[in-house]
């Protein structure tokens, strides 16, 4: 079997669904093939009958403008019949044929004159059914070099009564042919494209179905990469506790000399950056599996900002920063205290973490009945394009100035997600080496008890 077979079939092994939509899809061809096949027949029916009661009603007309057969003139006839041939595309020859002495049908009048006291030699049992009964005419089909036509055929008495007289029209079929097959034609074409659509869908279908199991991989894969993480952020969380517990015991040891006070900051540092990442990525993998609670208090944003920006004064001293708090208005806001600190320690602190010289003001104010807590720095900004991607995991303003700063480039992506969590919105307006302005609102708490 070609490869491309066998993987085709393994494929309709491995998913039944699609012998489902392959069954269906032959189904409906099948299906509209057979109505197309019908319509057809019953077109041609139709088309045929059509053919039958024009002729019919054509020589029910003429026998009636004929006098007694022995009155006829077989010039008139034969102008008039002629004239109704050129009218009527359909009609291969119009005669009159008479019964001699001798039994044999003689042409009297034709729309082809030169037909004209010819032997008619066509007789067929059309003319014994016709003379059975005068009142109705009676049609058989005929083919001529590969073309099929109609000979209707009508008795008329003369005045003695006698039936020797008959009213003779062969009338084409090709016309009703050639409209049959372009019907049909348009027909094979319609089911041609039909059937084409249907395998494409089909196709789609079976694309479809290595999308949904590539989907369910993935999952997987990212389920397993979330346990993972988890895990292993709570087994580093341990022994990180431990060594920063051990630097910080040894730190306040007064028998260290100085450079060994400085090995042991820089044990601390290292610990504590660490751990911010494995805090990072345990809130990454609670964000994205659902997993992380709050809990929602009523809570006075001004206290919790005068205390972070206390908490990071030291970290603005270090670098000759001003830092300082503007309250306009601080209204009671429904959030959870602990990650609304989260979220202020990291944007206050990036405001610090990225500003080289100037200040780094925080302020409080409501706007359409949202409490505000705006950032202001003068730090390095942030360029155009780079805004567009602050929010997204693993990313980090690269530059000359953020090269030094250490970072995961998931403190937005969790804050973000966490401020939204709590029913707020978080904005960054930024010039690159001018600064960045933040806002966070949350909307004013109203007790409606």
């Amino acid at each position: 079997m070609p490869r491309t077979l066998h993987t085709a079939w393994n494929k309709l092994r491995s998913h039944p669904q699609l012998w489902y939509t392959l069954f269906v899809a032959l189904v409906i061809a099948g299906a509209f093939f057979v109505v197309v096949y019908r319509f057809s027949n019953i077109a041609q029916d139709a088309e045929e009958r059509v053919q039958q009661v024009r002729a019919g009603s054509l020589l029910e007309v003429f026998t009636v403008l004929l006098p007694d057969s022995g009155a006829i003139n077989p010039l008139y006839a034969s102008i008039k019949m002629k004239e109704i041939s050129e009218l009527d595309k359909t009609v291969l020859s119009f005669d009159i044929v008479k019964e001699n002495s001798d039994g044999k049908l003689v042409v009297f009048a034709s729309s082809d004159s030169t037909r004209i006291g010819s032997e008619y030699r066509n007789a067929s049992l059309s003319f014994a059914l016709a003379k059975s009964d005068i009142t109705n005419a009676y049609t058989t089909q005929h083919v001529l070099n590969n073309d099929r036509y109609f000979k209707t055929v009508r008795a008329v008495k003369d005045s003695r009564g006698l039936v020797n007289t008959y009213i003779v029209v062969d009338q084409s079929l090709s016309q009703a042919d050639v409209v049959i097959e372009g019907a049909i034609r348009n027909s094979m074409y319609l089911f041609s494209l039909m059937l084409i659509g249907v395998m494409i869908l089909f196709l789609r279908h079976a694309r479809t179905i290595d999308y949904i199991s590539l989907y369910k991989r993935l999952k997987e894969v990212d389920t397993l990469k979330d346990d993972f993480i988890s895990m292993a952020s709570h087994e580093l969380r341990t022994p990180l506790t431990t060594i920063r517990g051990y630097a910080e015991f040894l730190n306040e040891s007064k028998g260290l000399s100085g450079k060994e006070k400085e090995y042991v900051s820089a044990i601390d540092t290292s610990a504590q950056r660490l751990d911010y990442l494995v805090s990072d990525m345990l809130d990454v993998s609670r964000i994205e599996q659902g997993r992380m609670s709050f809990n929602y208090t009523e809570v006075v944003p001004e206290n919790i900002v005068n205390e972070i920006v206390e908490s990071l004064r030291g970290n603005a001293v270090k670098k000759n920063l001003s830092l300082s708090v503007q309250i306009k208005d601080s209204k009671i806001i429904r959030v959870d205290e602990v990650r609304l600190r989260q979220v202020l320690v990291n944007i206050i602190g990036n405001s610090i973490k990225y500003t080289r010289e100037g200040s780094v003001s925080v302020g409080l104010y409501t706007e359409n009945k949202e409490q505000v807590i705006h950032v202001s720095d003068t730090g390095i900004g942030i360029s155009k394009d780079a805004q567009e991607h602050l929010f997204e995991k693993f990313y980090r303003v690269k530059n000359k100035y953020t090269s030094e700063v250490v970072g995961t480039g998931l403190g937005l992506w969790i804050t973000k997600q966490i401020i939204e969590h709590m029913h707020g919105s978080i904005q960054i307006e930024s010039i690159e080496n001018v600064g960045t302005h933040t806002k966070i609102r949350f909307p004013i708490y109203l007790n409606k008890k």
